[in-house]
């Protein structure tokens, strides 16, 4: 069961609560579903941190659907057990005086409770009760949820509002009403790589927005972000051109062509000009 007036409960139930409200009266969304996952500290054995994780868990579960208006069928429940994890990368930034030997049996392959018993008779096992521990006795949860297609209308209107609703194909819907590399027209195709950082087309745009204004840095880490297209062979191809590198561009060039990609084309005889100015 939740103490809600214990420590700072009150706040995040709070906070959890406002915002589950908040995005099921958003006509926009659907929520698919609200994932909760306790986790415990390492103190003690293995076996009873899982338990308490999922105690854990199942009570945030239990009250959220009390004080919320979703249907009990949404929330799904997850044991994190033992948060190694999140114990790790406290000790690595801490400045603990043993915090290489502890890592060492945090990495070591012990079973969980053979690694409790070496923290305990490590130097700083007081201070990984008292500053560390705590922290690792927590319950997240995640909140799935589905954005509706928006038309063009509705898309201009919520780029002013919540652009984050929008869609990459939404976002370059709006874009394309404007005149392409016009600073709305650039604007957008930034703002789209902001809101979508792992969509390789929107990496793919912005890294041309960005080349374009002379980011070569900017514009290398999107392209690091794209696998295999065409489309981002033609940018690579103009970034090596940038810095000189007039072997890879023609390399890029030529595989973007190969896919018939017509600016590496242009690019192509840029690069063989700019060669034969070099000669002179």
């Amino acid at each position: 069961m939740i103490q809600a007036n214990f420590r700072n409960n009150r706040r995040e139930l709070d906070n959890i609560e406002k915002t589950i409200e908040k995005t099921s009266q958003d006509r926009n969304l659907e929520i698919l579903g609200v994932t909760i996952a306790g986790y415990a500290s390492p103190e003690r054995s293995y076996q009873l941190n899982e338990r308490l994780s999922w105690e854990r868990s199942q009570a945030l579960k239990s009250y959220l659907q009390r004080n919320s208006s979703l249907s009990s069928r949404l929330f799904d429940v997850i044991p994190g057990g033992e948060d190694w994890q999140t114990l790790r990368e406290l000790v690595e930034e801490s400045d603990l005086p043993d915090r290489s030997q502890i890592l060492s049996i945090i990495d070591s392959r012990d079973n969980y409770d053979r690694k409790e018993m070496r923290l305990r008779e490590t130097g700083s096992y007081d201070r990984l009760l008292s500053d560390f521990y705590l922290a690792l006795r927590r319950v997240d949860y995640r909140i799935e949820y589905r954005v509706r297609d928006f038309n063009l209308v509705e898309s201009r209107d919520m780029l002013t509002r919540n652009p984050g609703h929008l869609s990459p194909y939404e976002l370059y819907t709006v874009a394309g009403n404007y005149e392409k590399e016009s600073d709305k027209w650039n604007e957008i195709i930034e703002l789209t790589v902001k809101l979508h950082p792992e969509d390789e087309v929107a990496n793919i745009n912005a890294a041309g927005v960005l080349l374009n204004r002379g980011d070569l840095v900017a514009a290398k880490i999107c392209l690091d972000k794209v696998t295999d297209l065409p489309g981002a062979w033609n940018n690579l191809g103009v970034y090596y051109l940038y810095t000189g590198d007039l072997q890879k561009a023609t390399e890029y060039f030529t595989k973007a062509m190969t896919y018939g990609v017509e600016e590496a084309s242009w690019n192509m005889d840029i690069r063989r000009q700019m060669e034969l100015y070099l000669e002179k």
